[in-house]
């Protein structure tokens, strides 16, 4: 019974729909034809994303490497006294010249003495020392022929 009274209820909603769709214009001339129109207008969307620049890190070859460890470990050493990162440039690589410059050469009274360099694996350790502490640098074999100083570090007591 139940579904009988929702059918009719479903039919009734139907035929009040379709009634209040009708033409009440009773001044056409056929009143009784009716014609329903639908439009649709189709919109499309496109969404580019953000353009992200891209990054380049890049290693900057040393200017000139030196045709020893000694003479890069030492080429970049007198550049420092100097204050010439230019001539560091010759030397060593960016971020040696970095570290190297984080520390000025300031106190003239401080004495360095030289401990030249030597053989570590396929590198070389080159070391000033003074009282209190050390410099030391590690130069390696530049690709393109050469030595270049690959990195420093500061010793202190």
């Amino acid at each position: 019974m139940q579904r009988r009274i929702a059918a009719l209820l479903a039919v009734v909603a139907f035929g009040m729909g379709f009634a209040a769709c009708g033409d009440d214009d009773k001044s056409s001339a056929d009143a009784s034809a009716t014609s329903a129109t639908t439009a649709t207008t189709a919109t499309t969307a496109t969404t580019t994303p953000p353009t992200i620049a891209a990054t380049t890190v890049t290693t900057k070859a040393p200017s000139g490497p030196a045709a020893t460890p000694e003479a890069a470990a030492n080429g970049l050493f007198n550049a420092w006294k100097k204050n010439n990162r230019n001539d560091a440039e010759n030397y060593a690589k960016p971020q040696a010249i970095a570290k190297m410059f984080d520390h000025p050469y300031t106190d003239k009274s401080v004495a360095y003495t030289n401990q030249g360099c030597q053989p570590q694996g396929g590198q070389f350790g080159c070391a000033w020392s003074y009282e209190g502490g050390a410099l030391t640098m590690t130069v390696e074999a530049w690709p393109g022929g050469g030595f270049v100083v690959d990195s420093v570090t500061y010793i202190a007591d």
